[in-house]
């Protein structure tokens, strides 16, 4: 990638999920509390990335063809606006993935989460 450039992950497939696994999303609620909540896992998604130029938003010419591409698994969401599938842990206060069987977070795994986000933040400069 040179300062021209930028990628982007490319949808090649889509494979359901077995029931039970959700994405769980953390946000600081009233008072400061955490305020969790999940939504289902709809399937993944296969990605391959490609670079583009950032003027143009065209492909970059040089590089391997889209099959031959390293892959990324992603875990899929609906977008219920827009009505399409996406990778879960691109969304704003995405927390955490939990299989199917697994016990849902608990609200101080949720403190210490939100905690340790606070502690990130401040660090930056």
């Amino acid at each position: 990638m040179t300062p021209n450039t930028f990628y982007k992950d490319e949808i090649l497939d889509f494979r359901p999920a077995p029931p039970g696994w959700s994405a769980y999303y953390l946000d600081e609620g009233d008072g400061g509390e955490p305020a969790f909540f999940p939504l289902p896992i709809v399937g993944w998604l296969i990605q391959a990335e490609t670079e583009y130029h950032k003027g143009t938003y065209t492909p970059v010419e040089d590089q391997p063809p889209l099959n031959e591409r390293p892959r990324t698994v992603a875990p899929a969401g609906v977008d219920t606006e827009a009505g399409f599938v996406h990778d879960v842990t691109e969304d704003d206060n995405f927390w955490l993935l939990r299989g199917p069987g697994l016990p849902a977070p608990t609200a101080e795994e949720a403190r210490e989460e939100l905690a340790s986000r606070r502690r990130a933040k401040e660090a930056r400069p």
